[in-house]
């Protein structure tokens, strides 16, 4: 059930259409989870700024439950940011990321009938 949010300044003729699609695969991959379960959007045209320059940067936000910790954070960080890179040619060091942390009772879910 990660929910990933990621803004950008980039034009959206900048970004693949798969994008989207890697960017679950490589959330699902690092938290552990079936891709199915990854929503992932995409905000390209954003007005931003980071360091007092307009240069290409990027936000990323995810939500999930209960799955962040001091321990992971810095190396969810380096795999989220590599990846920007290496799809986007943002530099690592212009990508910011968020993480919240959800209790399950925060999440709406497909009700199972008998």
């Amino acid at each position: 059930m990660p929910f990933c949010r990621f803004t950008t300044n980039l034009p959206l003729q900048k970004i693949s259409p798969a994008f989207a699609t890697e960017f679950a695969h490589q959330v699902a991959s690092l938290l552990n989870k079936p891709v199915g379960s990854v929503t992932v959007a995409v905000h390209p045209d954003t007005q931003m700024v980071r360091g007092g320059t307009t240069e290409p940067t990027a936000m990323t936000e995810i939500w999930t439950i209960l799955q962040f910790n001091d321990e992971n954070a810095a190396s969810y960080v380096q795999i989220v940011s590599n990846f920007i890179n290496n799809k986007l040619g943002i530099q690592q060091d212009r990508v910011g990321v968020i993480f919240h942390e959800l209790k399950p009772e925060q999440i709406g879910r497909k009700v199972r009938s008998n």
